[in-house]
């Protein structure tokens, strides 16, 4: 049996307390509390993040959102914070990290379009999955992807495109 990726990343990333058997209930509302909130720009005690269907309802003191059927999602001694945006990647250079370390900037540049010249789709996919998925386990939920490997037309740029919806990102 296959798994998909936003699976495992859901999983990886901590998204679900380990206490929780099973798959995530992705209809069913929960309700996400840590020792602190950060909830534009301050930290705020005894809060709470409703989430149903992975999208966020509402943001508010626990007290008025807490209800006997939302499950609750605690993150004890710990921070809940908004996700971080990188305004600029290349997600197919994951595929290709440690090649030329010891080259200039130039030879470097070089040596990466001569490596990458190969790359179809399929790897491409690939490599943005990769880069995704490590951006999520790192905490950022946003991307701005760079790609600018077309080889003729767009079905690179429409695989890291599918990489992304794949995991959420």
């Amino acid at each position: 049996q296959s798994i998909k990726p936003s699976r495992l990343i859901q999983r990886r990333r901590g998204l679900y307390s380990a206490d929780m058997a099973g798959e995530p209930p992705r209809a069913a509302e929960a309700l996400f509390t840590a020792d602190l909130v950060l909830v534009d720009g301050q930290a705020k005690r005894d809060w709470a993040i409703l989430v149903e269907r992975g999208v966020i309802k509402a943001s508010g003191p626990r007290k008025d959102l807490d209800r006997p059927d939302v499950r609750i999602v605690g993150f004890p001694g710990r921070a809940l914070l908004p996700g971080c945006v990188n305004a600029h990647a290349h997600s197919f250079h994951s595929l290709l990290r440690g090649f030329g370390d010891d080259l200039s900037f130039e030879k470097w540049r070089a040596s990466l379009f001569k490596l990458a010249a190969p790359l179809g789709p399929d790897q491409i996919y690939i490599g943005a999955l990769f880069a995704f998925a490590e951006m999520l386990l790192h905490g950022t939920t946003t991307v701005c992807d760079f790609f600018y490997l077309q080889g003729g037309g767009n079905d690179s740029a429409r695989a890291v495109i599918r990489a992304a919806r794949d995991l959420g990102i």
